[in-house]
């Protein structure tokens, strides 16, 4: 019963939604009908406001995206001006630690001890073939740093290896083992450390025979030494 009653209240106002909603329609329609002009003049206002809605928001929106873009093309041209000086700072920075600390030099130093090692290492590697020793190349490296020390021969280690009728298998575009390297770089290293020399100066020739590298103060002497250490060539002429 509960239900059928609740049911009936629901019926009783839906017919009073329809009948309100009729009334208005009614109502409408009615004045319509009587100012058929002013609805006319009202319909055509909302379709002008409608079009210049439309065209107001088209514009808006051209607007701020020119607006956007060029926002964007400033920021663009601040951040690459910003760029730029902190890389110019960086560069002056640098060039001020250079000329302070003498970096510049050490950066010299550090090319120079690097393209004299893989010198050594390319002439390392045609010793190789000619089966020399580990000794016989330390040798032949103070060999060539004694030349390039001396006044008679080019003060560069890469001249003195590339002098005519010198170093004939050394290949200045040859490639190295590590381990060629590694042997070189100890030398070079010793070479510039100013401290006590494992060969004597005057030793500027050298000749590779079966027995070995044979070190020679003179090249037209017979006279030599096969050994690497300084007081084995005590006497030696």
């Amino acid at each position: 019963m509960k239900n059928i009653a609740w049911r009936q209240i629901g019926y009783e106002i839906c017919a009073w939604v329809e009948a309100i909603f009729s009334y208005v329609l009614y109502i409408i329609n009615s004045w319509c009908d009587k100012h058929q002009r002013t609805a006319g003049k009202i319909k055509k206002a909302l379709i002008w406001l409608l079009v210049i809605s439309t065209v107001y928001g088209i514009s808006s929106r051209t607007v701020r995206k020119q607006e956007g873009e060029k926002y964007t093309a400033a920021l663009i041209e601040v951040e690459q001006k910003h760029d730029n000086e902190m890389k110019q700072a960086r560069v002056d920075m640098e060039a001020e630690l250079k000329a302070t600390y003498g970096f510049d030099k050490i950066d010299q130093e550090r090319d120079q001890i690097q393209a004299e090692t893989e010198s050594l290492a390319r002439l390392a590697e045609w010793l190789d073939e000619l089966g020399t020793t580990e000794e016989g190349k330390k040798s032949s490296f103070w060999c060539a740093f004694n030349r390039s020390d001396s006044s008679l021969y080019p003060s560069t280690l890469e001249g003195v290896l590339t002098q005519a009728g010198q170093f004939d298998g050394y290949k200045p575009n040859g490639t190295f083992t590590q381990a060629n390297y590694n042997l070189a770089l100890r030398e070079v290293q010793k070479w510039h450390s100013g401290g006590p020399r494992p060969m004597r100066t005057d030793f500027l020739y050298l000749v590779w025979t079966p027995e070995g590298v044979v070190l020679k103060t003179q090249l037209s002497d017979g006279k030599g030494c096969h050994y690497w250490y300084e007081e084995d060539w005590a006497g030696v002429e």
